[in-house]
């Protein structure tokens, strides 16, 4: 590595002159009879560093690694031997690593994602409580022109706002012609929150369930700029959210439903496997 410090420090304490099987050149530090060497130490730097990071990176590296062996170190020589045994918990470790990694293979080649459109809605409506709203939410159109515009047609414009979304070509003509922005998600699986909404559109707010349940087209001035506001839909704090709104988490839910019985179903096949062929023995 072009960029590594060939003359990084060395750390003298706690050193042993004795000969190691590698050759000298590659050695950096020896902490007892650990040794770290610059090939390990160069595949913990990054080649896009500079000098000078490379260096600082480098001197980290080898005091984390000198400290930690010292710990190491003073706790071989203070523990006994008792303590020093972790023979059951590496096992324990090592079988909850290898069950893990055999499940998620099995789960990997065995589970059905497919998710029809039927499943979704016979999950939601038979778990809507578990799907609160905890903020207001709403569908909104609305379109944003300047206050000195002239001959604008309110009328108009709350018609186009209010058409479905196929009508969509209409309010884009319309806008170009008068120099307007426009929002529009009607008919969309869109929902944005109160807080959202009041981000875009600058209208007062003082009570907001009053104002979803008597607002459905707002027209209002602020900071120069005129604003025409129709809310297609909206649901309220506290009830259950749509079923759009909560899709992808639906989806998760039953595959993660999937993958428990999946996997219940396995270790209940291995027993009975086991329970046919004699493998089980129980001793009194």
């Amino acid at each position: 590595m072009t960029k590594l410090v060939i003359g990084l420090f060395f750390i003298s304490f706690f050193l042993f002159s004795c000969e190691n099987n590698m050759g000298n050149d590659d050695l950096l530090v020896q902490v007892f009879d650990a040794v770290l060497t610059k090939n390990e130490l160069a595949e913990q730097l990054n080649e896009d560093l500079t000098k000078e990071d490379s260096t600082r990176l480098a001197q980290g590296i080898i005091e984390t690694w000198v400290k930690n062996k010292m710990l190491v170190a003073q706790a071989e020589r203070n523990l006994t031997d008792s303590l020093k045994d972790f023979t059951k918990e590496l096992e324990q470790e090592k079988n909850s690593l290898l069950i893990y990694a055999y499940q998620n293979e099995f789960i990997k080649q065995n589970l059905d994602t497919t998710i029809s459109k039927s499943e979704i809605l016979e999950y939601y409506n038979s778990n809507k409580n578990s799907f609160i709203l905890s903020d207001y939410i709403l569908r909104y159109n609305f379109l944003k022109i300047a206050s000195s515009a002239e001959n604008i047609d309110k009328y108009k414009i709350k018609k186009l706002l209010s058409s479905p979304l196929t009508e969509i070509n209409h309010l884009k003509i319309f806008s170009s012609e008068i120099g307007a922005t426009f929002h529009f998600s009607s008919d969309s699986t869109k929902w944005w929150y109160l807080r959202e909404f009041l981000d875009v559109v600058p209208v007062e707010v003082y009570n907001n369930e009053s104002f979803l349940k008597n607002q459905k087209f707002i027209d209002f001035e602020s900071e120069n700029f005129r604003y025409f506001v129709y809310i297609s839909e909206y649901k309220l704090k506290d009830e259950p959210a749509p079923l759009n709104v909560v899709k992808e988490k639906i989806e998760t839910l039953i595959l993660n439903r999937r993958k428990q019985s999946a996997l219940k179903k396995l270790k209940n096949d291995l027993y009975q496997k086991a329970v046919r062929e004699n493998k089980i023995k129980y001793f009194e």
